[in-house]
């Protein structure tokens, strides 16, 4: 559990945010999932703003990623120095409904500067346009086209991690439940950012986070809405919804981390626990004073804790933890 100096309080929140976050509390832009043409808008213009500080890697190119009938778009970033064959295949934050590779491409920059790894950013499909499986779908099919163009990337098949960002989170995870059960080489390790993973609802932070920034209960219900459309969840197993899972045996080395303001927190707190409690290595991060969203604020020292964490987490299962950054 990370255990920052004790923070402060924003006169524009009731949450005791650090004082970097606080300052930037009345800037924060409002979603709005019912309006989903103008939300996504807005979650590009954030990126691209983003963009110009972004780090730069050695080359960036998209491919159109085809395997076994299926395609997907998909980014991929190289940085100068790519070491053990090292890959991430990443997903994209956006309540499942919001974001794309341009949402996603500040972070990826820095993911692969920092581990030296090859990253693939999936272009998933969005629901409600798209609704589950598609996303699912998506995040398999780049998997397999990945394994399949590996001497192409300059990677090791068998030495890849799964990364995602909330929604992308969720994504992330049900693509390595998918994967327990099929004949490709397994992911090394599951990296989840602050992931969205339970449509239930009835946790305590989700009862309680109803007006915290950027995310919110009223959002998260919304956003499983949206995926799932007039389907009932509990019948769609663990691959739809990761929180439902029974036996979470054989999934990869695994790092969750949470915020304490969050109402996703405590569903990423229990994914954890059933992971650990299965035998799945496991590391858990919970970062005080933060809400949903707040690495993007490169000026908090929260930001900066759970970007070391992070990428000591991918280096030491792409590297052996031998890579010194």
């Amino acid at each position: 559990m990370d255990k920052p100096n004790s923070p402060t309080k924003s006169a524009e929140s009731p949450y005791a945010f650090e004082d970097a976050l606080a300052q930037v509390i009345p800037y924060l832009f409002v979603l709005d999932l019912d309006d989903l043409e103008s939300s996504r808008a807005i979650v590009i213009e954030q990126a691209m703003k983003r963009a110009a500080t972004a780090d730069q890697v050695e080359s960036v190119f998209d491919r159109t990623a085809q395997w076994r009938g299926r395609s997907v778009g998909v980014r991929v970033y190289r940085p100068e120095g790519v070491q053990d064959g090292a890959a991430i295949l990443y997903f994209h934050a956006g309540g499942f409904v919001l974001g794309n590779v341009d949402s996603g491409d500040s972070w990826c920059r820095r993911l692969s500067t920092l581990v030296g790894a090859v990253v693939v950013s999936v272009d998933y499909r969005l629901a409600p346009e798209h609704p589950f499986p598609a996303a699912v779908d998506d995040g398999e099919t780049a998997y397999g086209w990945l394994q399949d163009n590996a001497e192409e990337l300059g990677i090791a098949g068998d030495n890849v991690a799964l990364v995602g960002d909330s929604a992308g989170g969720g994504i992330a995870a049900s693509v390595a439940i998918r994967l327990r059960g099929a004949q490709a080489r397994p992911p090394r390790a599951l990296v989840l950012c602050a992931p969205q993973l339970d449509p239930r609802g009835d946790s305590d932070s989700m009862r309680q986070f109803v007006d915290t920034p950027l995310w919110n209960t009223a959002l998260a219900r919304r956003s499983w809405q949206h995926y799932f459309g007039d389907r009932d969840y509990s019948k769609l197993g663990p691959e739809a919804a990761p929180a439902l899972i029974d036996d979470a045996t054989g999934l990869p080395e695994t790092f969750v981390y949470a915020h304490e303001y969050d109402p996703l927190r405590d569903d990423a707190i229990a994914f954890a626990a059933r992971l650990f409690a299965a035998g799945v290595p496991t590391g858990l991060s919970v970062y005080r004073g933060t809400f949903h969203g707040s690495r993007t604020v490169d000026a908090a020292p929260s930001s900066a804790r759970i970007v070391a964490d992070v990428v000591a987490a991918l280096t030491n299962a792409l590297h052996g933890g031998n890579r010194a950054h």
